[in-house]
């Protein structure tokens, strides 16, 4: 019966007869579609994973703060366990999704046009300009496959928008743009298809939860995939918020260290210059690195702007978390419940709108370039 109840409850997720949403692992335009035996692979690690935490979470309410007992656990050990269980959650809930993979695809897609960009740029140099047939030729069978890549990146953004759109983010190309050159783009991506996906998840549970009505068992089941949910939300945004303190602004901050030291350079070759020669290549150099510099502030004052808005939307997940703990811990049934998840569902609808960032597209190309730069360089340390 549970096991029913369960699929019943994540085919709306993976796809399947009862899906009464847009369905958001079909009408990928970068991969096939998962085979039924993947999808179900899907549904059964979704479930143990989801009763994995609900058994951790109770530990955690039975474990006192501390134990004097080596190697015994504590509640901030099973508070380890339980992060990586929502690690986990989180993967199961995201990573197979269509706009996740198709980011995958364009990323993989404009690493291969660096590449071939590379190889015209070996051929010119080995040449040194005076190229013949056979250089054309390979020259033009690579700018030939650079189009065709170009094309099918053209193709994954427009996908990523029309899924976005049907997440209520109404964005242009430009502002798609903007948005997947930074170093979080992965990380908003994410919260936003976690909120989106709770959202259809809590209706579900309330429809099930009306169907049974009186059953205590599947009511506590319930109670346990609400606070599930609810802790997820509220963990993604923390890890985004850590990600923002603890990683992005200390290696911009050390970049722009770096930046600075060699402007400090930079200035005393120009002043130290015996010709106008080096002078200006110095003087080109340093115009290079303060873009570079102007763009890192402006990079960690974005990052900034965007942490301080999810924490506000952190704030009313805490509040739904503690709402769902409190009830999962008194176990009540009935109507109850049935407010208590739709609550949840409107806090989600709440959250997702606070939390996505405004997104300015880059009026200058080159602080555009200086930008993706940078997310290289966050992304390769």
């Amino acid at each position: 019966m549970r096991t029913l109840v369960i699929l019943l409850l994540l085919s709306p997720l993976y796809g399947g007869w009862l899906d009464p949403f847009t369905n958001i692992f079909q009408n990928r335009a970068c991969f096939e579609d998962n085979s039924s035996y993947q999808i179900k692979e899907s549904w059964g690690d979704f479930t143990s994973l989801s009763t994995d935490a609900l058994k951790k979470f109770d530990e955690m309410e039975s474990e006192k703060e501390s134990s004097w007992i080596p190697f015994a656990s504590t509640k901030e050990s099973l508070r380890e366990d339980f992060n990586d269980i929502l690690d986990d959650l989180v993967l199961a809930l995201t990573d197979d999704n269509s706009v996740m993979r198709c980011l995958r695809e364009m990323r993989n897609i404009a690493k291969k046009i660096a590449k071939e960009k590379r190889e015209i740029a070996e051929i010119k140099e080995k040449a040194m300009l005076d190229l013949d047939e056979d250089d054309k030729k390979k020259i033009a069978k690579i700018e030939s496959k650079i189009l065709k890549l170009q094309t099918e990146g053209r193709e994954i953004r427009a996908y990523i928008l029309h899924r976005l759109q049907s997440l209520n983010m109404n964005l242009s190309e430009s502002e798609l743009n903007a948005l997947l050159v930074r170093i979080d783009s992965d990380n908003i991506l994410q919260m936003m298809l976690i909120f989106d996906i709770s959202k259809k998840m809590v209706i579900q549970l309330q429809e099930l939860l009306l169907a049974s009505s009186g059953d205590i068992k599947l009511s506590k089941r319930y109670y346990g995939m609400n606070l599930v949910l609810s802790e997820i939300a509220l963990y993604i945004q923390e890890r985004y918020i850590f990600k923002i303190e603890r990683r992005y602004i200390p290696k911009l901050k050390i970049m722009i260290s770096r930046i600075q030291s060699l402007k400090a350079k930079t200035r005393d070759l120009i002043h130290n210059s015996k010709s106008e020669y080096e002078k200006n290549i110095y003087q080109n150099n340093l115009k290079s690195q303060e873009l570079t510099l102007k763009t890192a502030k402006l990079y960690i004052k974005n990052l900034e702007k965007q942490k301080k808005q999810v924490e506000i939307a952190k704030e009313k997940s805490i509040s739904n978390l503690n709402l769902t703990r409190n009830s999962y811990r008194t176990l009540q049934v009935g109507a109850n419940l049935v407010e208590l998840i739709n609550t949840t569902q409107k806090n989600f609808s709440r959250v997702m709108s606070i939390q996505f960032p405004e997104i300015i597209p880059f009026q200058n190309s080159a602080v555009e370039r200086e930008y993706q730069k940078l997310t290289e360089e966050l992304r390769d340390e």
